[in-house]
């Protein structure tokens, strides 16, 4: 085998790594995500004075945890 092939080898199985850190990353911003919904429903529901705060906690947890969900560009 001449050297520059192996070289195109290596560098296919350099780009094929899974990189767990960003994987664990994302997996926790969907599940503090959630958690947030979770908590934002219960003040929408449990409390008359603080609705809009509910709906605002409610938007906050969605938004991370559309973010947590992987690119697929």
């Amino acid at each position: 085998m001449k050297i520059q092939t192996i070289k195109r080898k290596v560098t296919q199985m350099n780009n094929n790594k899974v990189n767990y850190t960003e994987v664990i990353a994302r997996l926790l911003m969907l599940l503090v995500g959630f958690i947030i919904v979770m908590i934002g429903f219960i003040t929408f529901i449990s409390s008359a004075d603080h609705r809009v705060l509910g709906i605002l906690i409610v938007f906050g947890g969605f938004m991370s945890m559309f973010l947590g969900l992987p690119d697929n560009a």
